[in-house]
Order: C-alpha cells, then structure tokens, then sequence
C-alpha cells in the first residue's frame, strides 16, 4: 500500500499464490496511485482461498484505483464464470482502463456475458477509454456473442438500475 511509485506490477506464471495470496495482492495495490499496468497472466490460484476473493479484490481494484490502463487476467484458472455484478458495474465507470484481457480465464455463462455486455456499454457512454477486450477461448457457442451484444444496447433504466437508484428505475 505504501508503494506509491509503482507503475508495472507482472506477478503472471506465479505457480503457488492461491486465491487469497493473488486477492491481498491485488487489493493492495489499487492504492498504488500511478499502476498503469498490472499482468496476472497464469497465475495459478488453485490453493487456499476462493475465485469470490479474487474477483472482490478485482472490482476493488477498479473501484479505487483511478490510474490503471491494462488489466491483464488471462489464463486464471475459471476466473469468468465467477466475474460478479459488483465487478462489471465498476468496469462500466473505470474511466482510465484502455485494455481488459480475459482470454483463456474461463467460458462465459449468459448472466455474467449480459452483465459484460452492460459494463462495456457504460463505459463508454460515461466517457471511459477501454479499446480493447480480449476473450478469445472464452466464448464457446454463437449465442455467446448475441448475448454479449444484445447486453451493450443500454437505456436510462438499466443506467438507474446499476448506478441509481433501482426503486425509482
């Protein structure tokens, strides 16, 4: 946390850091105020913890730090199944996010596809700079994409759904 200089993080290819090692590290580091890049890529995380404290520090990650532009998630073992609402929600307002890489991490159900779907639309429409998403060998059947696309059309309602008010929505 008090490392506040640090701009690249790459702990990818760590064989042994289980899901609570990868969850405290990454937590800690969205108080990094100038990480521009983190790489997590074939972190195994098959030990001690769950894949729920990964993706909690995850959205954390996003819903603290303001400085991050590549998020590179690839090749963790079931990560995208269990990428909750809480985490799309703070993907659709991370405004400095350029590059979310999720290739390999996974297969996409419809739920959490539909929630990816809304987050990429929202952070466009609130101004955000995510170009480029990679899910390759995430999407397993034609359906997959509808959904996905079918999930980017959003309106005022689903805006006070996520980011308002849902009783008024």
């Amino acid at each position: 946390m008090r490392a506040k200089k640090l701009t690249i993080v790459d702990i990818s290819n760590n064989v042994s850091i289980g899901y609570s090692g990868m969850a405290a590290v990454i937590y800690n580091l969205a108080f990094a105020t100038n990480l521009y890049f983190l790489k997590l890529h074939k972190c195994s995380v098959s030990h001690t913890g769950s894949q729920a404290d990964v993706v909690e520090a995850l959205y954390k990650l996003l819903k603290i730090n303001a400085s991050l532009e590549i998020l590179d998630c690839s090749y963790i073992n079931n990560l995208n199944p269990s990428l909750s609402k809480d985490f799309c929600c703070h993907l659709g307002e991370m405004l400095t996010l350029r590059t979310l890489n999720l290739e390999g991490s996974g297969l996409f159900n419809d739920t959490v596809l539909a929630n990816l779907g809304k987050a990429l639309a929202f952070n466009a429409r609130k101004g955000g700079v995510l170009a480029n998403v990679n899910l390759t060998k995430t999407l397993d059947k034609h359906s997959n994409i509808t959904t996905l696309f079918k999930n980017m059309m959003v309106s005022e309602y689903d805006h006070e759904v996520w980011y308002g008010d849902p009783i008024k929505a």
